[in-house]
């Protein structure tokens, strides 16, 4: 699978623009990608998201950088030597729903099939399993992306946001959940709670 975490500049791909890509081949977790484009034109803008990347709007829109065109030609191209393609994250149909909209601006095919992998998903069943009681905000599970990293032993992940750290962070969290075992050398010091073990 592919650990994948995406950057934008809001929550809605058809107006709201990839910043950039982050991603893992879970099989290989040395081999990663790391690329960030500039906005396409007349992308919208939500401060909040400006705020959690911690990109300036100049930033956003540097020629140097790639189109979103061009980084998915670079992502995809990164992807081919992947075995299993499937599409993993914490929000899995965020990453994805960027992604379509940016292949569909390149013209390019989809490539991840509609299957994914998810770790609230994981996180929700252990809690059961372990007769925790699950988060609730507004009826609905609160198991967001840090109380899931803390869950694993993980700290809050660092702001500004960017797709790699997210990913490497994601990838870091599913092998302790799958193997309850430390993937990266870097999470040495934050130790695999007994209950993963």
């Amino acid at each position: 699978m592919i650990v994948v975490d995406v950057e934008t500049t809001g929550t809605n791909p058809l107006k709201h623009s990839l910043i950039d890509i982050g991603a893992v081949d879970f099989s290989n977790a040395s081999n990663q990608f790391y690329g960030q484009c500039r906005i396409f034109q007349n992308a919208e803008l939500s401060l909040y998201a400006l705020e959690l990347t911690g990109m300036a709007v100049e930033k956003l829109n540097d020629i140097n950088k790639p189109t979103v065109e061009e980084l998915v030609e670079e992502f995809i191209e990164w992807t081919k030597p992947i075995k299993d393609k499937t599409i993993a994250g914490q929000n899995p149909d965020f990453d994805i729903g960027f992604l379509k909209a940016s292949f569909e601006r390149a013209d390019k095919k989809w490539l991840f099939g509609y299957r994914k992998v998810d770790l609230h998903s994981l996180v929700y069943c252990l809690y059961l399993i372990n007769n925790k009681e699950i988060p609730i905000k507004n009826e609905t599970s609160n198991l967001h992306a840090n109380s899931i990293l803390n869950y694993v032993g993980l700290p809050d992940e660092e702001k500004p946001h960017t797709g790699i750290n997210g990913a490497v962070l994601e990838t870091e969290a599913f092998y302790r959940l799958i193997y309850g075992k430390i993937l990266f050398e870097k999470f040495r010091e934050f130790k695999i709670p007994s209950y993963l073990v």
